[in-house]
C-alpha cells in the first residue's frame, strides 16, 4: 500500500518539483495545493499561484521501496525527504484535515475567516514539517500568520497559512518571552 510522505522542493522550484514528481512512475498521487494571490506593481495587476505549504510537497509512494525513495530524492528540484530513510509517513487523516481546512479558507475567500490566534498566543502546527510543534504568534495578516518557532536553540520566524495551525490553551505555553525574575 502506498503511504503519504513529505518531499521538500528547492527554493523557487515548487512548480518544477511538482511536475517532476508527476512524471515519476513510482509516485501514485501528489497533493500540492496552491492559492492565487493578486497585487499591483507599477500600475499593473499581477496574479500568481502560491503554494499553501511553502516548499513542502505531499506525495504518495510505497514506504518500503528504496528505489522509489531514491527516485524522488534524486530529482534535481527536490532537496530532500522528511525523515530520510525510511521516510516519515504522514497519516491519511492529517492530509484530509489539512485539505478540509484549506477548503474552509478558500470557501470564505480567506478574508472573512477569523484568524485562529492573536499576536502573543501560543499555537501548534496541525500539519506539515513542524507537525505538533508549539510556536508563538508574532503577527496576523489575511490568511497567514507569522510565528516564532524554537529551533536548534534559537527562534526562527515562519510564515504559514491559517490552515496549518491550531490554537492551544495557555497552559501548554512554550518557553521564551520575558523571564520571570524581571530581567530581559
Amino acid at each position: 500500500m502506498a503511504d503519504w510522505h513529505v518531499a521538500l522542493a528547492r527554493f523557487g522550484r515548487f512548480a518544477h518539483a511538482t511536475k517532476a514528481l508527476e512524471a515519476l512512475d513510482c509516485v501514485t498521487e501528489i497533493c500540492a495545493p496552491t492559492r492565487s494571490e493578486t497585487w499591483s506593481h507599477r500600475g499593473r495587476m499581477i496574479e500568481r499561484a502560491l503554494p499553501w505549504l511553502g516548499h513542502v510537497l505531499l506525495a504518495r509512494w510505497q514506504t518500503d521501496d528504496p528505489h522509489a525513495w531514491h527516485d524522488v530524492n534524486g530529482l534535481p528540484d527536490v532537496s530532500g525527504i522528511l525523515g530520510g530513510w525510511p521516510p516519515k509517513v504522514v497519516p491519511e487523516a492529517a492530509i484530509e484535515r489539512f485539505l478540509d481546512q484549506i477548503r474552509l479558507i478558500e470557501g470564505a475567500n480567506g478574508a472573512d475567516m477569523p484568524p485562529p490566534c492573536q499576536p502573543g498566543d501560543v499555537v501548534r502546527f496541525s500539519f506539515g514539517p513542524f507537525f505538533r510543534l508549539m510556536a508563538r504568534c508574532c503577527w496576523v495578516c489575511t490568511g497567514v500568520v507569522g510565528l516564532r518557532v524554537p529551533m536548534l536553540g534559537t527562534e526562527v520566524l515562519v510564515q504559514t497559512p491559517f490552515a496549518a495551525i491550531e490554537y492551544t490553551e495557555p497552559a501548554h505555553a512554550v518557553r521564551g518571552g520575558r523571564r520571570r525574575n524581571g530581567r530581559g
